[in-house]
């Protein structure tokens, strides 16, 4: 219950407002690290599920829902944005964004558009200190 309420609130803030204004909202800065698979690999599992019931729940949406619940949870994180060339003849420039979750140097969430397509990282948001 709380992934499909995070996912919904995401989807319409993201809507609404930046995402930068979002994530300072929800994501809570890891000062200890309570890295846990099983708890990542859940939080994971059932935001895609929620996902999947909220209308037009983009990887954006996904990837900072998560983010946000791990990061109450104490487990850090990281939030690429990454661009992908997706050029065609009639169109030269065209690009594809994508937004994946990383946990542990493992992509957790978004990981299938990466293998479709070769996206470019441009920016990354960790939920923990430096």
């Amino acid at each position: 219950m709380l992934c499909f309420a995070v996912v919904i609130f995401v989807r319409v803030a993201l809507h609404a407002t930046k995402f930068t204004r979002i994530r300072r909202l929800l994501v809570r800065p890891n000062v200890r690290n309570r890295s846990n698979a099983a708890r990542t690999h859940i939080v994971v599992r059932y935001v895609s599920r929620a996902a999947s019931l909220v209308p037009n729940a983009t990887c954006m949406t996904q990837a900072l829902s998560a983010q946000a619940i791990l990061s109450w949870f104490g487990v850090p994180s990281n939030l690429v944005i990454g661009a992908a060339s997706v050029a065609t003849p009639q169109e030269t420039e065209a690009t594809d964004f994508h937004a994946w979750l990383v946990w542990e140097g493992d992509v957790v969430l978004g990981g299938k558009e990466l293998t479709q397509q070769k996206f470019t990282p441009l920016s990354q948001f960790p939920s923990h200190s430096a």
